[in-house]
């Protein structure tokens, strides 16, 4: 499954047509869904009874903060370049943060899923 994330982020990050965006994310988003509902059986089969709220509970919050990285990620990206596509300052269409930081904000989850490969 790991390996289907990775895939799928660099599918998403390499587009050169707007359906290749569509199939990574088809492919990452349905590694990640799986992810979302195979985890919590394997913590319910493997748990002693006493530990199996709090784990569920971590389980849970883990996966809120995973959604609240990208976003987070994406607050230095000047908000005039992308209200706008025309910038008043044309030395911002090709500052790194508009035109290769999105790159990097999709990606990020691959750091994960190797970490999660080597251990």
């Amino acid at each position: 499954m790991n390996i289907g994330v990775i895939v799928g982020l660099i599918i998403q990050a390499l587009p050169f047509n707007l359906y290749e965006q569509y199939i990574g994310k088809l492919i990452q988003g349905t590694c990640a869904g799986t992810f979302c509902v195979l985890t919590p059986v394997f913590i319910n089969d493997i748990s002693p009874v006493e530990f199996l709220g709090p784990l569920g509970g971590i389980n849970q919050f883990m996966v809120t903060v995973g959604i609240m990285i990208p976003p987070v990620m994406a607050i230095p990206i000047p908000a005039g370049i992308v209200e706008n596509s025309e910038a008043e300052d044309p030395s911002y269409k090709d500052d790194y943060l508009v035109s290769g930081y999105w790159r990097l904000i999709i990606l990020a989850p691959a750091a994960f899923a190797v970490f999660a490969i080597i251990m």
